[in-house]
Parts: structure tokens; C-alpha cells; sequence
């Protein structure tokens, strides 16, 4: 219930419960090495969490500079900052860190809807998040090979997409790809997609929303043997392929190659184009 002033707090088993809001010293790193952090309903603003393993609980928002995030389950509310998953971890409760980043070895399993801020730029970098329902943030970015799975719809103002697999589904906005080879399984609400380069390969049929401008200007959009209806491909440079008709209202086809199947619709050619496709 009083203050404590330690700059290093290490809760290795047990739990530390904070009587009232800032408890902890501003500067302090606190470590969770299989213990319980419960804030109740108490703010509370430290420099670093380092959960390495244990329970970060309690409706008060706990905010830092940076969250470490290795394993275990936040069930708690985590406030603004930058938070960095590197392991299996299970969030429960809340976070509107700045930036969330999803590295290499990091599984971050969101327990329901909403767990995350609208605020939040989202980056899974050869990681993994896998959705508990319906969220939105502000940028979603996906590459080296990260992935995004599970239930629900995660909808972002943009998507960066350079390289991963989505095996759940993204909302409305603009979708870019860009390096990488990124496989659709799910669904992409987008009504702008580019691919400046890179590749996108369309896992099922119809991933893509049907009221889709779909832009090449470099890269690659691979259908496989699945059927996809959009509304415009504007092909200024690039490759379509794939065995599955697509099918558009307009085809503007102004440089690259079809390799592909285009289905019904009006195709205006205005520049160099090689139709090896159908």
C-alpha cells in the first residue's frame, strides 16, 4: 500500500498487489519470472516490463516505456509504449502499446475480441498472432515469413504485406505487397490492393472482396486453380497467373503478362502486353 522505490523488481513467484496507483517507481524494470503483478483497479507507470513467465492481472493500466513480452498471459490492461513478443504469450486482457511487434518465436494469442487498441501499429516479423475475434488497429504489417491465424476479422487502415501467410481474415483498407511471397487462405476486405512486387497468391476461391481494384505494377498475382471476382485489374506492369478465372468488370491492361485466365468483362489494351494465358 506504500511506495517502493526499487529502480529493479523482480516477482519470481507469489504476486506483488499494488494497494493504490503508481506504487512501483517510475524509472523501475519490473520481471515476472513465474510470479503474479496484480494492479487492481490501480494506474500505474514503470520504464520496462520484462514478462519472461507468470501473470500480469488487475483492471489499472499499467504503462511503460517498453514491454518485453517472452511468455505467459496478460490479463491486465497495458497502456501506451512499444511491446515486443518473442515467445508464447496469451493476451487475455488489453493493450494500446504504440507499436506492437510480433518477432521471431513470438505467438501472441489474443483470447477474445478487441484486445488490442485501434491506435496500435501492428508488425509480425517471422512471428505469429492468432485472433480471438474481431479487432482493429491502425497499420498491420506482415513480413519474413509471420502469419496470422484464427477467428474473426482484423481490420486496419493499411496493410503491409511482404511476405507470411493470412489464414485469418483482414477487413476493409489498402493492401500493399511489396517483397516476399505473401499466400492468402483467408479473407482480404481490401478495395485497393497493389502488388508493386513480390507475390500474392490467392489460397481459396474469392479471398479477395469483390468490389476490388486490384493494381500490378511489378509483382505477381497467382490465383492457383481458384476462381476470384473483383471489380478492376489495372495491370501496369507485372504477372497474372494461375489457373482460376478471374473475373472482372474492367481489365485496363497496360504492360506486363497474362499468363492466366481472365474471365467476362471490358479488357482495354494501351500498351505492351504478352497474353500467354486465356
Amino acid at each position: 500500500n506504500g511506495l517502493l522505490g526499487a529502480a529493479t523488481v523482480g516477482i519470481n513467484s507469489g504476486s506483488l498487489v499494488l494497494g493504490g496507483a503508481d506504487r512501483l517507481a517510475s524509472g523501475a524494470t519490473v520481471t515476472l519470472g513465474g510470479g503474479t503483478l496484480e494492479s487492481g483497479a490501480n494506474a500505474t507507470t514503470i520504464t520496462t516490463l520484462q514478462l519472461n513467465s507468470g501473470l500480469v492481472t488487475g483492471a489499472g493500466l499499467l504503462t511503460a516505456t517498453t514491454y518485453n513480452l517472452v511468455t505467459g498471459e496478460v490479463a491486465g490492461a497495458l497502456g501506451a509504449g512499444v511491446a515486443n513478443v518473442t515467445g508464447a504469450v496469451s493476451l487475455t486482457g488489453t493493450t494500446v502499446a504504440t507499436t506492437l511487434n510480433i518477432n521471431t518465436g513470438g505467438v501472441l494469442t489474443l483470447g477474445s475480441a478487441n484486445r488490442i487498441g485501434d491506435a496500435t501499429a501492428v508488425v509480425v516479423d517471422a512471428g505469429r498472432m492468432v485472433l480471438g475475434g474481431n479487432d482493429t488497429v491502425a497499420t498491420f504489417g506482415l513480413l519474413n515469413g509471420g502469419s496470422l491465424a484464427g477467428t474473426g476479422t482484423l481490420t486496419a487502415a493499411t496493410y503491409a504485406l511482404q511476405g507470411g501467410v493470412v489464414s485469418g481474415n483482414l477487413g476493409t483498407g489498402t493492401a500493399t505487397v511489396t517483397v516476399g511471397t505473401t499466400t492468402l487462405n483467408g479473407l482480404l476486405g481490401a478495395l485497393a490492393v497493389d502488388i508493386n512486387s513480390g507475390s500474392l497468391v490467392l489460397g481459396g476461391g474469392n479471398r479477395l472482396a469483390s468490389g476490388a481494384t486490384v493494381t500490378l505494377g511489378g509483382g505477381t498475382l497467382e490465383s492457383g486453380a481458384n476462381a476470384t471476382t473483383i471489380a478492376t485489374l489495372q495491370l501496369n506492369s507485372g504477372l497474372v497467373t494461375g489457373a482460376g478465372l478471374l473475373t472482372a468488370t474492367t481489365y485496363n491492361l497496360v504492360t506486363g503478362e497474362v499468363a492466366g485466365a481472365l474471365g467476362a468483362g471490358v479488357a482495354n489494351v494501351t500498351g505492351a502486353v504478352s497474353l500467354t494465358g486465356t
